[in-house]
């Protein structure tokens, strides 16, 4: 929910993806005199947040000692299918990014929350019935199915109060 008030913050006046006001026009034309310095784009916006993340994760992967383990696996030459699955997780964490940025910009933090949550949640479900791992409680699924239920319940809320509007 953080990441996603930063965004809308950073977005500046119609991050929201709503009908662009006159102040907006002046934002994006550079405006007159008294008009306000223009805010990041989408790609500067994400790429500076990616180097924040970096500069904060480099050291804490040093501290913890994963940075040396990670140059011991690439120096270990690893087949072709780990550095596959090592191309498409780095290339898709991109594209993950962009999602959730565009789902910010076009909906509430809250949302964009809301919908991850439910994505985890639906992913859990899969995971008991297609896993095989997992050992059934009633407490732990009785929290995961209220979880899904909340999460429902939220989106078909602000599906209505779209449609009021």
């Amino acid at each position: 929910a953080c990441r996603g008030v930063y965004l809308k913050a950073a977005l500046g006046p119609g991050g929201s993806g709503g009908e662009p006001k006159k102040a907006d026009a002046d934002l994006e034309k550079g405006g007159g005199a008294d008009a306000p310095a223009p805010r990041l784009s989408k790609l500067s916006l994400l790429f500076y947040n990616a180097l924040l993340s970096g500069a904060v994760l480099a050291p804490w992967l040093n501290y913890t000692g994963e940075l040396e383990m990670a140059r011991a696996w690439l120096e270990a030459k690893p087949g072709p299918a780990a550095l596959t699955s090592l191309a498409l997780s780095a290339s898709l964490g991109p594209v993950l990014q962009y999602a959730i940025f565009v789902c910010t910009q076009h909906n509430s933090a809250l949302t964009t929350t809301v919908v991850g949550a439910l994505k985890n949640v639906g992913t859990t479900y899969m995971g008991m019935f297609l896993g095989g791992d997992y050992n059934y409680s009633a407490v732990n699924f009785t929290g995961i199915t209220l979880s899904c239920l909340a999460s429902l319940v939220y989106s078909w809320a602000v599906l209505l109060g779209r449609q009021g509007k």
